[in-house]
């Protein structure tokens, strides 16, 4: 069996002894925010198990402000259980219908929890009620996250609910929900590198299979000019497979040395095999490893190439991700003028990857160089864009930003050179998304 399945079982196992022993009917879901989603699938695994009769709810909204997300759980909660009456209802279970009713003295948080207790109670009868995971894919403010769930984790919900609520290791809520009733998804990634690494290098132990028929070099050109890059060869495939796991576990283990000794042979298979995507791939991986072992110089020609790389063949992501890498080093090293530089660029990479969050992220910190480096209109100019790009976001992708620091970065400079009219606009912009 995969480490990830013995996770996942040993997750589900706590989670049943937990409900079951009737403890809490609370549960914090414990999980590194890598393995969030793999919590999803234990969750969806146990829903799927023969002897469940609770339908789950599970939501992953972004978790930033606290009314808009209470408000989108109920929305959600409303169109799930219609979707389960529908599908009981093909089965042959009528199930009573969901109608909501207008409760405005509750607030966001309580409404919810009030459709949380009424979806329990109408599948208490037929079934055994329900499972509601609150699995946020992101949370933008944990203080306000422990708060907002402490009156869950202490409300008085009906036997017939049970609540999951995602955790990472210490977070936020392990104040709130007691260590006992708490299960864990927590995956042995050395054993995960070791089971990759076997199934890179499995031989069939059966009769051997006949090797598939090798592509002509019309058939080969055709694939590689259809997905835009170059196919490698089966051997050079499974030597630059081997080679990034090799890498990937040592720069677990902080085994420096051994990790960019692999890292280095994966870039020597590409560029042998002409793996130019897989190239500067490598290449940041590497810039961020001679980064850690305190190499800057090494670092900044490794993301220098990459970046150049990524761009000649529009592999827009990876330009940001070699600019952000470049820039962070420029500030360590307190070079405000290359930071700022290179945050332009990776916002402009941003930009043509379509990644708002990252484009914000970029231009504030760039606006914040050029404010060091005296020179506010170029501070103006960075900010002013990421105000427009969080202000023409959606709210979960906005409270996931740091737009509101940039605005108020803006604003500040506005005011200090007497900008009234523009400061005013910014304030309006802040005012009308809550953020005054």
């Amino acid at each position: 069996m995969d480490p990830v399945t013995i996770a996942a079982r040993s997750f589900v196992d706590d989670a049943r002894r937990v409900w079951r022993a009737g403890r809490s009917r609370v549960l914090r879901a414990v999980s590194s925010p890598d393995e969030r989603r793999d919590i999803v699938k234990a969750l969806r695994m146990m829903e799927l198990a023969p002897d469940n009769r609770r339908p789950f709810f599970v939501y992953e909204a972004p978790f930033a402000e606290e009314g808009a997300w209470f408000d989108g759980l109920r929305a959600a909660l409303l169109a799930d259980y219609a979707t389960v009456r529908e599908g009981a209802a093909e089965e042959g279970v009528a199930l009573p219908e969901f109608i909501p009713s207008n409760e405005p003295s509750l607030g966001p948080s309580g409404r919810a929890a009030a459709a949380v207790r009424r979806v329990g109670a109408l599948l208490k009868g037929p079934l055994e009620g329900a499972v509601v995971a609150l699995v946020p894919s992101h949370i933008a403010a944990p203080e306000r996250w422990r708060a907002a769930m402490s009156g869950w984790a202490s409300a008085p919900f009906p036997a017939e609910v049970h609540l999951a609520l995602w955790d990472p290791p210490g977070g936020p809520l392990a104040t709130v929900v007691p260590d006992e009733a708490a299960a864990r998804f927590a995956v042995d990634h050395d054993a995960v590198f070791e089971h990759l690494k076997r199934l890179n290098t499995a031989v069939s132990a059966g009769p051997p299979a006949p090797a598939p028929p090798a592509m002509t070099p019309a058939q080969r050109a055709a694939v590689e000019a259809g997905i835009g890059r170059k196919v490698p060869s089966e051997k050079a495939g499974r030597r630059l497979r081997q080679a990034l796991l090799e890498a990937a576990q040592k720069m677990g283990r902080q085994d420096w040395p051994a990790a960019a000794t692999h890292y280095l042979t994966a870039l020597a298979v590409c560029r042998d095999e002409g793996l130019r995507t897989e190239e500067v791939m490598v290449l940041v991986a590497l810039g961020g490893l001679c980064a850690a072992i305190g190499q800057p110089e090494r670092a900044l020609e490794s993301y220098s190439l990459a970046a150049r790389g990524a761009t000649e063949l529009a592999l827009w992501p990876v330009v940001a991700q070699a600019w952000l890498g470049a820039a962070g080093l420029y500030l360590l090293a307190g070079d405000h003028r290359a930071s700022a530089g290179a945050y332009e660029q990776t916002a402009e990479a941003a930009r043509r990857a379509e990644n708002g969050l990252v484009r914000v992220e970029a231009l504030r910190l760039a606006g914040e160089g050029h404010t060091a480096l005296g020179d506010d209109a170029a501070a103006v100019r960075c900010w002013s864009a990421a105000v427009d790009e969080g202000a023409a976001a959606p709210p979960a992708e906005r409270g996931a930003s740091t737009w509101r620091q940039a605005a108020t970065g803006l604003l500040a400079t506005l005011e200090r050179h007497g900008l009234r009219a523009q400061a005013a606009h910014v304030r309006g912009l802040m005012a009308a998304r809550g953020e005054g």
